[in-house]
């Protein structure tokens, strides 16, 4: 069972191995371990299918639509994707939140006129597919207000607070926030006190949130103005991200096993990569045999961007001791999580 406090996630893991040549997955075993202290246990989440390695990498925006012409200087695009575990995915130069197959994107600065923006897919072995989305930013039809959730995603469960911004020199004062925060059409925040707005997310799921902005003068003979407001937000599945981290692992031990040392590599970060290249080449007749002695993942913590597993090795000859390493991961720019330290 994996337990949620805020953004970070302990695991508890026994970890069997699976492979296949390219990209293995290290598949986590499951055991109970309540803590009361706090933590929020992921048994209550619904389940997470983790996709098989040999998953096709598939990639599409779906909001705003390709061509939109909008007054927003900063866009949350939102879409689809499939892929194997420890799948990234840039959009605008931004990293992009996933779980399932849905994404979004931080807000994406735009300028004025015309604006093309990437969105790709990265694996550990580097680039996949990629689009192109168009959108065009006209200043002229700024809103009047608009939503601002202090993130577009977090682990679930969780809870977030919203902002409203109005347009520069707006004369009315907002005065009242009326939003629909789960998506399933009924307003189930209704407030005169947006400066107090949140919303707790207790499942995973991709959701938009819209409502409306009261804004007014406090003139009685003049009527009230309704801005609608719109955006999105992803609660992520920890699942996916321990998934992810087992699989890497898998990854390396599947080509170290094999022998390929350029492509095991890729599962380190770069930093670690030039002292490990002359030890494995060293080492390379016996890398078959150490990769079946790597450990097995027996803990772990991770965050949304930063992981530390726990490991153990058997001692031989001495029945029920084992070794304990840890082994530091974290996301690249690319969305990829590899090892930092090990």
């Amino acid at each position: 069972m994996c337990l949620v406090i805020r953004r970070s996630c302990r695991l508890v893991l026994a970890a069997l191995f699976a492979a296949t040549p390219a990209i293995a997955t290290e598949v986590c075993g499951v055991t109970d371990n309540v803590l009361d202290d706090g933590f929020e246990p992921a048994l209550i989440l619904p389940g997470y299918t983790q996709p098989g390695p040999d998953t096709p990498l598939t990639l599409a925006v779906a909001d705003p639509p390709d061509n939109t012409v909008t007054g927003f200087d900063r866009i949350v695009l939102q879409g689809s994707f499939t892929g194997p575990p420890n799948t990234g995915i840039v959009a605008g130069g931004r990293l992009a939140a996933h779980s399932d197959t849905r994404f979004v994107a931080p807000p994406i600065a735009l300028e004025p006129g015309a604006n093309a923006i990437t969105v790709q897919l990265h694996t550990v072995d580097g680039p996949g597919p990629s689009v192109v989305h168009h959108l065009t930013y006209d200043p002229a039809l700024a809103p009047r207000a608009r939503l601002l959730p202090a993130t577009v995603s977090a682990m679930a469960p969780t809870a977030i607070a919203f902002d409203v911004a109005l347009k520069p020199g707006e004369p009315l004062a907002l005065t009242r926030l009326r939003l629909d925060t789960d998506g399933n059409g009924s307003i189930d925040l209704d407030t005169t006190q947006p400066d107090t707005a949140k919303a707790g997310y207790p499942q995973p799921g991709l959701v938009k949130i819209t409502g409306t902005a009261t804004l007014d003068d406090a003139d009685p003979n003049t009527p009230a103005v309704q801005v609608p407001l719109a955006t999105w937000f992803l609660a992520q599945h920890p699942q996916q991200t321990r998934y992810a981290l087992c699989s890497a692992f898998g990854t390396l031990r599947t080509r170290l096993a094999a022998g390929t040392i350029p492509a095991a590599l890729k599962t380190l970060n770069p930093a670690l990569q030039d002292r490990f290249e002359p030890f494995w080449t060293s080492i390379a007749p016996q890398l078959p045999s150490i990769a079946g002695t790597l450990g097995t993942i027996i803990d772990g913590r991770f965050s949304s961007t930063e992981a530390e597993l726990l490991l153990a090795r058997p001692i031989e000859g001495q029945p029920g001791q084992s070794n304990a390493f840890r082994m530091q991961w974290s996301v690249g720019t690319d969305g990829v999580w590899r090892i930092d330290a090990m």
